[in-house]
C-alpha cells in the first residue's frame, strides 16, 4: 500500500520541543485547563501563519452547551453549528483567544480544526518483481471467493444458509470521499430496491475550502424573456508547446447572456472544473474531456431558492432552460452528469452528480465523489451482484446513506467529519455506520473531542459505528483516532494466503496473516484496541470514470485492488448489517452494546503468530455472532483503572493511570511486579454479580485470581502478578465473564514490554532469525538517557533467492521513524531498486535519540523471492555524533565523555 497515515521523524521532534515548551499544560486535554499537545502544535502554526481566527470543536460536559456557547461568544468567537443532544459546539474563535476558551467551565475537551490525511489504499506496484499472473473475477466468480473474501468472516456462508438475512431493511451510512451513483453494482440492493438512499456534503462551506460549495449570493431578475446578464470569472485551458508540453488554466472575468427556464428571480453562482482544489483523483476535469486547449471551465449554476429547484448547464451553452431541474437528492433522487459518455470507450467519460441546498447560508454544493476511496467501502460493506454476477459484499441487500467528509487533494476536514457523522447518525436513520479514515496522533488514549463525540452518538442514537484502526503497523501502540473511541469498534486488516495469491500474486505459507501495516494496540491507555479483525484487501467497486486497478490481472473499469484497515472496517460494518437485518425480521435485540459483545465474544484467535495487542479479539464469525445475539444477550457497564507506565503516561486525563495494564518501560526480565486493577460495575442489578477471570494468550506473564464479585457502584480491587521469562512484548486479554449470560462482559487489554538492555563493553546486541513472504518480527531496546546514537544495521535479503527484507523503526511514543510504505527501504531484487526515504536499507542512526523503549521490526516483501529470508539485527548505542547518516561510529562507555 502507498502509506499516508505515518508520522516521520521531524513530527516528533516538533512535538518533543512542544513538550519541553509546554511542561505540565501538556497532559491536559480540556477539562477547563488547556489544550492536548496535538492541538498546541495546530495552533502554533496558526499563529505562526498570522491566522487571525481559528475553527473549535468543543465537547460540552453533559448539559452545559448553553453555558459555554454564552462563554464563546463572551470571548468574540462565532458559533457555526451546536448539537445540543451530545453538547457539541463548532465555533470560530479569534486565535488569541483559544486557551481561554480551552478554559472555559464545562469545556470537557476541545479541538482545531484540521485536515485529515486520506490513506491512499492502492497496493504500491513500484518495484514489485515475480507477481504470479492470476485470472480476473467474472460473471462466473462465486459468492465465496478470494477477490472479494467475505467467507473470511463467515457473512458468504451467513448469507447462503438465510438468504433474506442479507441486509435488507438496514441501511448503512458510510463517511468517506462519497459513493458514485451510476455504478452497476451500487444501483440496487439484492431486492431491486434503490441502494443509495442519501447523499449529502458534510464539509462546512465558509471554513473548509471546498470548491464544490457554490457561493449563491448573486440575485438576478430575468426580462420577460428569461434572459439576464452574469459577470463571473472564467477559465480556460491553454496547452503551451514543449518539450515538455505544459496546460495552464488563466482566468478573466467575463459578462454574458444566460436564459433560465422561465422568467423570474434567481440566485446564480459557478463552479470551475479547473480549479486547482479540484484536482487529485477528479483531476480539475469534471466532464472528463481531457482539457483540450480552448476548454472553457466554468459551469453556471441557477437556484430557484423560493421552490428548492436547481440547474446546472451541464453543456456550457448558457441556456438553464434544456438542462434537467435538479433538487436535493433524498428528494427526488435526481442525478445528472457532467460530459456525455463514449460508448465505444471502456471508460466514462461523464461524472455523475447530485445538488444540496443550503438555504440559510445561500449555497448549492455540487455533489460529486472527490475519489476512489468511499467506492470501494462501499462496494466491500453492501455492493450487489459485482460483475453482474454472484460476487458480493458483505451486505448486497443493505441500503447506503453517502456523505463526502473529504476534499479532492490534502484528506478529510474534521467538521465534515463531527458534522457529517453527526447527520448520518442523527438525520439519515442509518442503523450502522463506517469511517474508513483516520490519523496517527502521538497520544491516541481516546480521550479527544472527537472521540469523546463519537461515543456520545453510538450511545445517544442507538448506531454501531465501525472504523479503520489504520495502517502505520506494525509497531506498537500504532492504533489510529478515531478508532480509539471506546465504543467504536476498531478493525485490523486480516488477509489469507489464498487472497494474497488471487489479488497479488504473491504465494504466501500461511493460512492466516495479519496485514504487516496493520496499526496495532493498545491505547496508550492500555485500552482494547484493535476490537476485532476482518480481511483488508478486495477488489472491489470504483467510480466508471477511472480505469481498473487491478495488480495481478487486468479488470473491467469500474473495479480495483485496494488493501488496508479501510477495507477491513466496511466488511466488520457489512457483517454487522446482516446482524441486524437478521435481528429485525426474527425480532432479536441488537442495540449498539449488544452488537459488539456478540461479535467480540465470538471471534476466531489467530493463536500462535499474533499476540493480543496486535489481533484484539481475532477475527470476525458472523454465524458464531448471530449465535450470541439471539440469547438477548444482556450487557452491562464495567469501569477499570490500573497505573500504566510509558513515556507519555503522565499525560493521560489520569496521569500514569489507564484502563489497561501498559508497560512499555521500566519491565526486565525475570523481575515479578504487581499491579493492582480497580474494577466498579456501574449499572445492572443492585446484588453482587460473581464474574470468572481468564486470560487469553497469556504466556504466563499474567496471573490473577480466577473470580471478582462486583456490588454495584462499589469499587473492586484485583491483584495482578506480572513476570516476563523473555524478552519482548508480552500481552493477554483478561475476560470477565458471568457465566450465567452469554458473551463476555468486560475486556482489558494487558501488554508489557521486557526490552533488551545493552550492555558493555561493545553496548550492542543482535537478532537473528528467518521471514517468509508477508512475515514480520518484532524486538524491543532500552535506550538509556543521555545516549548520543542509537544504530540499528541489518544483513540478510538483497540478491536473487536471498528474499526482499527490511527493518523500521519506531519511537518510544509509537510513531514511526521510517516510512512503511512497500517500496520504501527493502534489501532485496528489484526493478527499479528500492529506496530508503531515512538512510540505507541496511544501516540506519537516530542521534540523539529519545529514552525509552524503541521497537525495531523486520519484515518481509509480500513478492519476496525467498521461501525463508535468513536476518541478523544488530541494534548498537554509540558515543560520536552522526554526520552525514549512516555513518561508521565507534562505540563508548554510556556516560564518558569523548573526544570531538
Amino acid at each position: 500500500m502507498k502509506a499516508k497515515w505515518f508520522r516521520v521523524f521531524s513530527l516528533v521532534l516538533v512535538l518533543a520541543v512542544a513538550i519541553s515548551a509546554i511542561g505540565p499544560a501538556f497532559a491536559q486535554s480540556g477539562n477547563g485547563g488547556g489544550l492536548s499537545k496535538h492541538d498546541r502544535a495546530l495552533l502554533a502554526e496558526a499563529i505562526v501563519n498570522g491566522r487571525p481566527t481559528v475553527t473549535l470543536l468543543v465537547a460540552s460536559a453533559p448539559g452545559a452547551n448553553n453555558r459555554v456557547a454564552s462563554g464563546i461568544q463572551n470571548l468574540g468567537g462565532t458559533l457555526r453549528y451546536r448539537e445540543d443532544d451530545i453538547s457539541y459546539i463548532s465555533a470560530i474563535v479569534p486565535t488569541d483567544k483559544v486557551e481561554a476558551v480551552a478554559s472555559l467551565s464545562g469545556v470537557e475537551s476541545l479541538d482545531l480544526n484540521e485536515v485529515i490525511p486520506l490513506e491512499d489504499p492502492r497496493p504500491d506496484p513500484e518495484g514489485v518483481v515475480g507477481i504470479i499472473p492470476q485470472p480476473a473475477p467474472g460473471a462466473g466468480t462465486s459468492r465465496v471467493n478470494p477477490y472479494m473474501p467475505t467467507q473470511d468472516i463467515g457473512a458468504a456462508q451467513f448469507v447462503d444458509a438465510n438468504p433474506a438475512w442479507d441486509g435488507r431493511g438496514v441501511t448503512i451510512g458510510i463517511v468517506d470521499t462519497g459513493v458514485p451513483l451510476d455504478h452497476p453494482s451500487l444501483l440496487t440492493t439484492s431486492t431491486g430496491e434503490r441502494k443509495i438512499v442519501d447523499w449529502v456534503t458534510g464539509t462546512d462551506p465558509f471554513s473548509d475550502n471546498d470548491p464544490t460549495w457554490v457561493n449563491m449570493q448573486s440575485q438576478v431578475t430575468t426580462a420577460g424573456d428569461g434572459t439576464f446578464t452574469f459577470t463571473y470569472v472564467n477559465s480556460t485551458v491553454v496547452v503551451n508547446p514543449g518539450p515538455p508540453p505544459t496546460t495552464t488554466f488563466p482566468t478573466a472575468t467575463v459578462t454574458e447572456t444566460f436564459t433560465a427556464p422561465t422568467a423570474g428571480t434567481y440566485r446564480v453562482g459557478t463552479i470551475d472544473e479547473h480549479d486547482s482544489r479540484l484536482g487529485g483523483e477528479v483531476g480539475r476535469d469534471l466532464n472528463r474531456d481531457g482539457n483540450p486547449a480552448g476548454t472553457r471551465g466554468v459551469f453556471a449554476v441557477l437556484w430557484n431558492a423560493d421552490t428548492g429547484t436547481v440547474w446546472v448547464d451541464t453543456n456550457q451553452n448558457n441556456n438553464f432552460a434544456d438542462d434537467m431541474a435538479m433538487t436535493d437528492y433524498k428528494v427526488n433522487f435526481d442525478v445528472n452528469y457532467f460530459g456525455v459518455d463514449n460508448p465505444a470507450t471502456a471508460v466514462a467519460e461523464r461524472m455523475p452528480f447530485v445538488v444540496q441546498t443550503d438555504g440559510k447560508n445561500k449555497f448549492v454544493n455540487i455533489g460529486i465523489v472527490s475519489g476512489a476511496h468511499g467506492s470501494h467501502v462501499a462496494g466491500i460493506a453492501a455492493g450487489n451482484s459485482l460483475f453482474s454476477g454472484a460476487m458480493s459484499g458483505a451486505a448486497p441487500g443493505a441500503k447506503i446513506v453517502s456523505l463526502r467528509a473529504c476534499l479532492f487533494i490534502a484528506g478529510c476536514t474534521a467538521t465534515a467529519l463531527f458534522e457529517g457523522m453527526i447527520y448520518v447518525a442523527k438525520q439519515s436513520n442509518v442503523d450502522v455506520i463506517n469511517m474508513s479514515i483516520g490519523g496517527l496522533p502521538a497520544l491516541n488514549d481516546g480521550n479527544n473531542t472527537r472521540a469523546i463525540l463519537y461515543d456520545r452518538l453510538i450511545e445517544q442514537y442507538n448506531v454501531q459505528m465501525f472504523i479503520s484502526a489504520g495502517n502505520s503497523g506494525p509497531g506498537m501502540n500504532t492504533v489510529g483516532d478515531p478508532s480509539v473511541a471506546t465504543r467504536v469498534m476498531s478493525v485490523g486488516a486480516y488477509i489469507t494466503d489464498d487472497t494474497y495469491l488471487a489479488a497479488y500474486g504473491a504465494q504466501l505459507y500461511e493460512d492466516d496473516n495479519l496485514h504487516y501495516f496493520s496499526s496495532r494496540g493498545p491505547r496508550e491507555d492500555g485500552g482494547f484496541k484493535p476490537n476485532v479483525v476482518a480481511s483488508g484487501a478486495a477488489i472491489s467497486t470504483i467510480p466508471t470514470w477511472q480505469p481498473q486497478g487491478c495488480l495481478a490481472q487486468t479488470c473491467p473499469v469500474g473495479y480495483a485492488l485496494f488493501n488496508g484497515t479501510s477495507m477491513a472496517a466496511p466488511q466488520a460494518a457489512g457483517a454487522a448489517a446482516l446482524l441486524v437485518s437478521a435481528a429485525q425480521q426474527a425480532g432479536i435485540q441488537h442495540q449498539p452494546a449488544q452488537l459488539r459483545q456478540a461479535m467480540s465474544s465470538s471471534t476466531r484467535y489467530l493463536a500462535g503468530r499474533y499476540q493480543a495487542y496486535e489481533q484484539g479479539n481475532g477475527l470476525l464469525d458472523v454465524g458464531a455472532a448471530w449465535g450470541l445475539l439471539t440469547t438477548n444477550i444482556k450487557t452491562v457497564n464495567i469501569r477499570s483503572s490500573v497505573p500504566v507506565n510509558t513515556i507519555l503516561s503522565g499525560f493521560l486525563a489520569t496521569p500514569g493511570v489507564g484502563v489497561g495494564i501498559n508497560d512499555r518501560e521500566g519491565v526486565l526480565v525475570g523481575q515479578s511486579y504487581t499491579r493492582q486493577y480497580t474494577f466498579v460495575r456501574t449499572d445492572g442489578p443492585g446484588g453482587t454479580i460473581n464474574y470468572n477471570l481468564s486470560w487469553v494468550d497469556n504466556d504466563g506473564t499474567f496471573s490473577s485470581a480466577g473470580s471478582i464479585a462486583l456490588p454495584k457502584n462499589t469499587p473492586v480491587t484485583l491483584p495482578v502478578t506480572i513476570n516476563p521469562t523473555g524478552s519482548g512484548a508480552h500481552s493477554a486479554i483478561l475476560n470477565l465473564d458471568d457465566p450465567s449470560t452469554a458473551g463476555i462482559e468486560y475486556q482489558t487489554m494487558n501488554t508489557v514490554i521486557a526490552a533488551d538492555q545493552f550492555v558493555g563493553p561493545d553496548y550492542s546486541l543482535s537478532k537473528s532469525g528467518s521471514l517468509g513472504p508477508g512475515q514480520f518480527e518484532s524486538y524491543f531496546f532500552y535506550v538509556p538517557p543521555g545516549t548520543p546514537a542509537f544504530k540499528v544495521d541489518m544483513t540478510g535479503g538483497g540478491g536473487t533467492g536471498l528474499g526482499a527484507i527490511r527493518f523500521l523503526r519506531w519511537h518510544p511514543w509509537g510513531l514511526p521513524i521510517d516510512s512503511n510504505a512497500v517500496s520504501n527501504c527493502y534489501n532485496g531484487t528489484s526493478t527499479p531498486p528500492f529506496t530508503c526515504s531515512t538512510g540505507s536499507p541496511t544501516s540506519r542512526t537516530v542521534t540523539n535519540p529519545q529514552a525509552g523503549v524503541w521497537e525495531v521490526t523486520v519484515d518481509a516483501r509480500r513478492n519476496s523471492d525467498a521461501v525463508s529470508a535468513p536476518f541478523t539485527l544488530t541494534a548498537s548505542i554509540l558515543g560520536a555524533t552522526v554526520e552525514p547518516n549512516p555513518d561508521v561510529i565507534a562505540s563508548a562507555t554510556i556516560g564518558t565523555p569523548i573526544a570531538r
